[in-house]
């Protein structure tokens, strides 16, 4: 497992209507809040065994992951998080929607394969 781990919060920005009060799409930003190191270790080491579960013990070994919650907005404990694995060429497979309960992994909601 690496020994530093890439975190990322981001929460939702403000909602947005049009001129007939239908709500626009949500989209993020990044804060400044942090994912602690033990909280994205264990998260890893979770979505690790979902990964080989799965079949996908290459990729876990192989690929760079990294941490993230797009619930930024929440309290650390009722948010979910989500564990990318990315390759070079920027193609990636995550383990979504962790959920967490008194700061250890205990659902997900699945994967996810992805190019950003």
């Amino acid at each position: 497992m690496q020994a530093q781990i890439q975190t990322t919060v981001l929460a939702p920005n403000p909602a947005c209507f049009d001129m007939t009060g239908r709500k626009l799409t949500t989209t993020l930003h990044t804060i400044d809040a942090c994912i602690s190191a033990g909280l994205a270790q264990r998260l890893v080491r979770y979505a690790n065994q979902v990964m080989c579960d799965g079949g996908f013990e290459a990729v876990a070994a192989a690929w760079k992951a990294s941490v993230y919650t797009v619930d930024g907005d929440e309290k650390p404990a009722d948010r979910s998080y989500c564990v990318r694995w990315t390759n070079p060429k920027g193609g990636y497979i995550e383990v979504i929607g962790i959920l967490t309960k008194h700061g250890w992994p205990t659902l997900d909601h699945g994967f996810y394969i992805g190019q950003e």
